[in-house]
């Protein structure tokens, strides 16, 4: 298993953005995340690298920027504005594509981006850089809210649940399960 940090302000000096003192943010702690790649072999030999993925949440700094958070925030999930969230997800991309380089072995790229793939046909920033890197297994429901959460009184259903596969032979698919517990419906991904 491989680990590193996927803290986007890796100097000292970068604890501040647009102003804001993001340690005094309420997400703070989502601005360091791991990038964690895990190889799952089979008895004959046979084996599957697993790369999970979780992204900050960028609509919770809406308290921290004020008023031109919907701007700030949509421009940076879809144009790809500089912002805590286009850094995070810059750094896991440069990561993922040095993890890949030279393997044939297949691969499993999956989590909670907290980005909708596309908005009005306009695909994300997030996913116009993960699809040129591996292909998108497809899945059509939204995976965010699910019902009885805080959130499903807030934010309209999305898909923020996303799966990709790189040098995966054979068919994919995903399928959101109805199951609940959780402020996201799981995403279940078959690979044969």
């Amino acid at each position: 298993m491989k680990q590193e940090l996927l803290d986007w302000k890796s100097k000292p000096k970068k604890s501040r953005w647009m102003g804001i003192d993001l340690a005094k943010s309420p997400n703070h702690h989502h601005f360091t995340r791991q990038f964690i790649s895990l190889l799952l072999t089979k008895k004959d030999g046979e084996s599957i690298e697993i790369i999970p993925f979780h992204f900050m949440h960028p609509w919770e700094d809406v308290k921290v920027f004020g008023p031109l958070a919907i701007l700030i925030i949509g421009s940076s999930l879809f144009i790809g504005t500089p912002s805590p969230f286009r850094t995070q997800v810059k750094r896991f991309i440069k990561m993922l594509t040095d993890q890949v380089h030279g393997k044939s072995n297949p691969i499993l790229v999956f989590g909670d981006s907290n980005s909708p793939d596309s908005w009005l046909n306009i695909p994300s920033y997030w996913w116009r850089k993960i699809s040129k890197l591996a292909h998108p297994i497809f899945q059509r429901s939204p995976t965010f809210p699910a019902p009885g959460s805080s959130y499903s009184r807030k934010y309209p259903s999305m898909r923020l649940d996303q799966a990709f596969a790189i040098n995966l032979k054979g068919n994919q698919k995903a399928e959101v399960l109805s199951m609940q517990g959780s402020d996201h419906f799981p995403l279940k991904i078959e690979v044969f």
